[in-house]
């Protein structure tokens, strides 16, 4: 897991982009994720459910509440990742690494 309950982000509204980028998306990036962009929100609590693990964030200026429910903590964590455009480590190699 590397997003924990205390976490908190921002989405900005024209993200940068990593890689190859067509001339036509270069002006206007929109924000496809379930957070709205120039919020800070704050994940308020995890917790396990019957459809996977639900995610409570708030958002801290409004108190505004977004339940999320993915199939697993690392689901979770794509998503949050993809929205930052953020890259995750490796937590696999890692783990193996000091296995052996």
């Amino acid at each position: 897991m590397h997003y924990w309950i205390g976490t908190r982000f921002s989405i900005p509204e024209n993200a940068a982009r990593t890689g190859p980028v067509s001339i036509g998306d270069q002006t206007k990036i929109k924000n496809k994720s379930p957070f709205k962009s120039n919020v800070q929100y704050m994940i308020y609590y995890i917790k396990p459910d019957k459809n996977g693990v639900m995610y409570h964030f708030k958002e801290e200026a409004s108190g505004e509440d977004l339940y999320l429910t993915f199939p697993s903590t690392n689901a979770a964590d794509r998503v949050i990742a993809d929205a930052l455009k953020e890259q995750l480590p490796d937590y696999s190699a890692f783990h193996n690494r000091f296995r052996g």
